[in-house]
């Protein structure tokens, strides 16, 4: 139950309402999703996962990176190819950020040459 002051006629005086009459509930159904005019769905936000520990990656995750590895030849140039590894805050914030980039790395370099 909460307790707030709640004007009535110019008259403030406090009310015992059950916030729960006043809640918006959900509608039933299914979400509505955007389509473009080929009828292809297409999101706005599409959210990360981070790749040290499957976590979703959030809108409000202000310690979260994304970065771009660069794939080289032989000779060390460029190869106009990247990876992509994204981390979340709390893995950063922990400490493990280096050691999970070098343990993803090696998994990646692993699979491509199997």
């Amino acid at each position: 139950m909460w307790y707030w002051k709640m004007k009535r006629k110019n008259d403030l005086k406090w009310s015992n309402i059950s916030m729960k009459k006043y809640q918006k509930r959900p509608t039933l159904g299914t979400r509505s999703a955007m389509q473009n005019a080929e009828g292809t769905t297409v999101d706005l936000y599409i959210p990360r996962k981070c790749s040290a520990t499957n976590r979703l990656i959030t809108g409000k995750d202000v310690g979260s990176v994304q970065i771009n590895i660069a794939h080289v030849d032989a000779n060390g140039s460029y190869t106009g190819a990247y990876s992509t590894v994204a981390m979340c805050g709390f893995i950063r914030q922990s400490g493990k950020g280096d050691a999970a980039l070098t343990r993803i790395w090696e998994e990646k370099q692993r699979t491509e040459r199997a």
